[in-house]
């Protein structure tokens, strides 16, 4: 629900007037003329075995037979037993710890598994006297101390299981480089001196015209032009892009990076200054080569199962809840303006989808085809008294909760646009396409901070970017936080 348009009258169901975005387009950032457009809709299927994820299952398989062990063994009780088990699983999963790696060390992993091990333990025993009063904090000590015991040999022995597969069975990652100067060649040489990190580099790709395949290279030149890694992923296997120092604009580097993404690859980048760049999460070292990893598509994390359960849970529940509200609503209309209620419209979603968005119709029907190449007008003549009210309140765009029961919206994301305009805003912008890897949503980042109504395109793209490049469950609920705050702030206007 684009919740946050209701005081600027924005992004509503029949616009008329003129298109006021064209204003404020942004035209010094649009294409260059010989600029290679993307479309949505380009993800693939992965086309290699995920041989760095090896080590992940044997983590988990670990994790979870010395639970099993631990709990057969100790006189702990079923139901603190499955707290400390899912409090664990899930801290650990939180914090990386069964994540794919490159550097297989135990000894890096030792305080992320002890911290995530004393909370895991501290919540049964707070819990006890409510759960199970007659268990002994002692047998949990026991089970606990137990699994420790097991599941700390078993993590060294999963490690040392990864690196010799990797070393003697050769169980790499096929990987392409991207920049062929010093820092890309040093790169290679390290992969082929040191297979543990379970990467094998197939080839560089660099724009450079001096850099040529008859140089010394310490892996063939596959091409000069980054437009083709998509083509050379699917032809040699490759499963991970590393995007090194390249002779190339920024701007094509970070469309590459996506598109890699989207095809499936693990896209890693050696930032700049690397000598210099801090370990931390989310950057894997190769000897002395941070990298950093790049996820621009959430929609392949676990917790993405989360989001789309609850926008389910949410809408559903809602839409019950709010029956009443529905019923009065579409009287209403009924009454002052009759037939139709309801106001559908075309509109874009992930990787290109097409679906039709539903409203509550809030002003006079317009001339076919108006709807869907002009823009929003926020004072529009033909808005009766029940269509102010209902966008007032955004209480036309309660019916969206069923575009999100069917799958085609989710509550947080961004908003969905007209085709007329995606393909518009496509030919003119930086990265518009970008904004399609998602779900689209009823509210989203860039309408939280302000951008709603006859606002920068451009800026726009950037903050549903930003939004996918560091989606998380927490992001998500601050989404809906500020988008409650304003609504109650224009409720009292």
């Amino acid at each position: 629900m684009d919740w946050t348009t209701v005081a600027a009258g924005a992004d509503r169901q029949e616009p008329t007037g003129p298109p006021a975005v064209h204003g404020n387009t942004d035209t010094a950032s649009r294409h260059e003329p010989e600029r290679r457009q993307r479309r949505p809709g380009r993800q693939v299927e992965r086309p290699r075995i995920e041989s760095i994820s090896g080590v992940r299952a044997g983590l988990i398989a670990v994790e979870c037979g010395s639970l099993v062990v631990a709990y057969l063994l100790s006189h702990v009780s079923p139901t603190p037993f499955l707290i400390f088990a899912a409090v664990l699983i899930v801290g650990r999963s939180a914090v990386g710890f069964y994540r794919p790696r490159l550097h297989l060390s135990v000894i890096e992993s030792v305080p992320a598994a002890i911290g995530t091990l004393a909370g895991a333990t501290l919540v049964p025993i707070l819990l006890l006297p409510y759960i199970d009063p007659g268990a002994s904090p002692l047998d949990l000590a026991n089970m606990v101390a137990i699994h420790a015991m097991l599941s700390l040999p078993g993590a060294v022995i999963a490690f040392a299981a990864g690196r010799w597969v990797r070393r003697s069975v050769g169980r790499r990652e096929r990987t392409i480089i991207l920049g062929a100067g010093l820092v890309g060649q040093g790169l290679a040489r390290t992969m082929h001196e040191y297979p543990e990190f379970g990467l094998e580099p197939i080839g560089f790709i660099d724009p450079d015209p001096r850099i040529s395949d008859g140089d010394a290279l310490p892996a063939p030149l596959l091409s000069h032009d980054p437009g083709d890694l998509e083509e050379i992923a699917h032809r040699t296997g490759a499963g991970s892009v590393i995007i090194s120092f390249a002779v190339t604009k920024e701007t094509d580097l970070v469309d590459t990076a996506i598109a890699a993404d989207q095809l499936g690859c693990r896209v890693f980048v050696v930032p700049r200054l690397f000598e210099l760049h801090r370990d931390g999460r989310g950057v894997e070292r190769i000897r002395g080569y941070p990298l950093i990893h790049l996820n621009s598509d959430p929609t392949r994390s676990t917790s993405w199962w989360i989001k789309r359960a609850a926008d389910v849970a949410i809408a559903v529940a809602t839409l019950v809840l709010i029956l009443p509200v529905l019923i009065a609503c579409a009287a209403a209309i009924l009454i002052d303006s009759g037939r139709p209620i309801f106001f559908g419209q075309e509109r874009i979603g992930r990787n290109g989808s097409r679906f039709t968005i539903y409203k509550f119709r809030s002003m006079r029907q317009a001339p076919a085809g108006v709807t869907s190449t002009t823009w929003s007008a926020a004072d529009d003549p033909r808005v009766g008294r029940v269509g102010a009210i209902l966008r007032r309140t955004s209480l036309d765009e309660l019916p969206q909760l069923w575009n999100i029961v069917r799958g085609e919206m989710s509550i947080v994301g961004p908003r969905p646009e007209r085709p007329h305009f995606v393909e518009q805003f496509e030919g003119e912008h930086d990265r518009y396409w970008a904004r399609h890897r998602v779900t689209a949503g009823l509210t989203g980042w860039a309408q939280v901070n302000g951008l709603r109504g006859d606002t920068s395109i451009l800026e726009r793209a950037r903050f549903d970017n930003y939004y996918i490049a560091n989606w998380s469950l927490w992001l998500d609920a601050k989404i809906v936080l500020m988008t409650v705050r304003q609504l109650f702030r224009s409720g009292r206007h």
